[in-house]
């Protein structure tokens, strides 16, 4: 197996196609170049065409992890790894410490604009509450805890009882 760098390919083609690709890599999650490789290897497989498999090898010169061409990170050894996740886990801590005062901006401002039940898109309030703070802000189940944190005497007297079924609901789910 060879090992190499990536080659760069330069190519014109009719605007129509280049849009099929580009839609197609999209669907894909796929960049564009690598929609063309992976397109080029599915036909040279289905023609019985071989590719000689190219094998991208870290520097030996790394000590702790390298980054290779098309974003692969190459770790030397578990504990690398795992110190990799543990310093990325408490980036995500520190994000989260931060959301919490926009969080609860976002559950007083749910409060505030449906104070009153009449004006509410859906009858039931765990609706409402799904629909214009939950899906609309795409909440993750961490979010909601810190809502559930939230001081309901900070100005959210008068809306207590939409908060209060947010609690309900929110506090029910998160003991299953």
């Amino acid at each position: 197996m060879a090992t190499t760098k990536a080659a760069t390919l330069t190519f014109s083609i009719d605007p129509s196609v280049k849009e099929a690709l580009r839609t197609t890599a999209q669907q894909e999650h796929r960049s564009i170049a690598n929609m063309v490789e992976v397109l080029i290897r599915d036909y040279c497989g289905r023609n019985g065409i071989e590719l000689e498999e190219v094998r991208q090898v870290p520097d030996p010169q790394c000590q702790d992890k390298c980054l290779l061409p098309g974003s692969t990170v190459f770790f030397n050894s578990k504990e690398n790894i795992d110190a990799q996740i543990e310093q990325v886990m408490v980036e995500i801590d520190h994000i989260q410490q931060h959301m919490t005062p926009v969080l609860h901006d976002c559950l007083h401002t749910l409060l505030k604009q449906n104070a009153d039940p009449e004006e509410w898109e859906y009858s039931l309030p765990k609706d409402q509450i799904d629909t214009a703070l939950i899906h609309a802000h795409y909440f993750s189940r961490k979010d909601i805890d810190t809502c559930l944190t939230f001081d309901s005497h900070e100005g959210a007297a008068p809306f207590s009882e939409l908060f209060d079924a947010f609690q309900e609901a929110y506090r029910t789910e998160a003991e299953y």
